[in-house]
């Protein structure tokens, strides 16, 4: 399995979100949070989440809160990834766009959802709306649609942390 980062950026004043736009690869024109691999010089996911945020952003955001865990299931195993989902709502620096992404912010109540991942329309809000989220999505191959998603609520990450999400009986289904 591999592992991963998406980081997020509430701006709490502005009623705003950050989102980039993927210039290129898999993700070509899709909106998302800000992200990659974890590396093996990161000490902690959070760390990688930090860092992936300042190459892409400009930005440091500061203490951003494990939120959510995304399992991407494939049919062959071996592509499995888990991402890590982080919120922040304090950061330092400019906003500058990457040579990977366009960055810009949005309206919290007028999230883009369409032009981000099918499957994000399911989580995405529970997120805003500061719940714990565990998310299955089965896709074929890597840059396949899901063809199906199960969410769990969690009171707690360290429940998610702990446990392999297996089928996961979700409180949505897609």
């Amino acid at each position: 399995m591999k592992f991963v980062t998406n980081c997020y950026l509430i701006d709490k004043e502005k009623n705003k979100i950050l989102l980039g736009r993927k210039k290129y690869g898999l993700a070509k024109g899709i909106l998302n949070g800000f992200g990659g691999k974890v590396e093996k010089t990161d000490k902690t996911i959070k760390d990688a989440a930090t860092r992936e945020f300042l190459e892409e952003t400009g930005l440091t955001v500061i203490n951003p809160i494990l939120s959510g865990i995304i399992y991407f299931r494939y049919a062959d195993v071996t592509n499995d990834v888990r991402c890590y989902i982080y919120i922040g709502d304090r950061w330092r620096g400019k906003v500058s766009e990457s040579s990977e992404m366009e960055v810009d912010w949005f309206d919290l109540k007028n999230v883009p959802l369409g032009e981000m991942w099918p499957d994000d329309k399911l989580w995405f809000p529970l997120l805003l709306e500061k719940k714990n989220i565990l998310v299955n999505s089965y896709r074929t191959k890597p840059g396949d649609f899901p063809y199906k998603t199960t969410i769990e609520l969690r009171k707690t990450f360290e429940e998610a942390a702990e446990e392999n999400a297996g089928d996961g009986n979700g409180a949505a289904e897609n």
